[in-house]
C-alpha cells in the first residue's frame, strides 16, 4: 500500500507539473 501511495503521489506531482508547463488547465 505504501508503495502505491508514493507512486500515486509522484504521478500527481508530474501531472500538476505538466499542466503548468503546457498551460492547459
Amino acid at each position: 500500500m505504501t508503495s502505491y501511495n508514493i507512486k500515486t503521489m509522484i504521478q500527481g506531482t508530474i501531472s500538476d507539473r505538466n499542466v503548468t508547463q503546457s498551460g492547459d488547465g
